[in-house]
């Protein structure tokens, strides 16, 4: 049989059984294959474990999961919608179309991005830990960042000269955000140079 959705045409074998003639002369046939597909919702964020297809509050599963749930659905134009957040936004495609292909599920990646407002507060964030680790001079941890650890002994009065590049992430299909680029500091007014200590290159 063929059917067309919005913008595509396709077309689907279905198997019929022949039933029982009516009155002994109408030939009547039965459709015995269901006209649906199965189709599987992957998200970037594993905690987000459920999505809306349509009307339909469907499992989604992590990204690379060997074992996706999968559900059937009848061939449609559905809109795809993630779950509110106040950090994340869905970021997906909004409008999704099932074809009938019973060799192979459909699938839809629900994927999700920083809000404006968790961007905002990791930057704030991280802001406050370098600061922080300016202010430690020699006492600075280890686990600062490596530009201002190589100063450690020999530089004073270190300043910021910009903010942090965020960028979102997906380490292993999973949404995030981390610095790309880190703040270069500049030695202020009275950083010096101790003799004996090699300048970091």
């Amino acid at each position: 049989m063929d059917y067309s959705l919005p913008g595509r045409i396709g077309d689907a074998e279905l198997r019929l059984r022949r039933a029982p003639d009516r009155y002994g002369v109408l030939t009547r046939w039965r459709v015995i294959d269901p006209l649906l597909v199965p189709v599987v919702l992957q998200t970037t964020v594993p905690t987000f474990d459920t999505a809306r297809l349509g009307d339909a509050d469907l499992p989604a599963t992590s990204m690379g999961d060997p074992h996706p749930r999968r559900v059937l659905m009848y061939p449609a134009v559905y809109e795809l919608r993630g779950r509110a957040s106040a950090n994340l936004d869905f970021s997906g495609e909004a409008t999704v179309a099932t074809e009938v292909d019973a060799s192979k599920p459909v699938t839809f990646f629900v994927k999700y991005q920083a809000s404006p407002a968790l961007r905002q507060l990791v930057l704030d964030k991280t802001i406050e830990y370098i600061k922080g680790c300016m202010a430690a001079g020699d006492s600075m941890a280890p686990n600062c960042p490596v530009i201002l650890v190589e100063r450690v002994g020999f530089a004073r009065n270190l300043s910021l000269t910009g903010q942090p590049a965020l960028e979102s992430t997906n380490p292993r299909g999973r949404s995030g955000i981390a610095v790309r680029r880190g703040i270069r500091p500049a030695l202020g007014r009275h950083g010096q140079r101790q003799p004996g200590r090699p300048r970091p290159e």
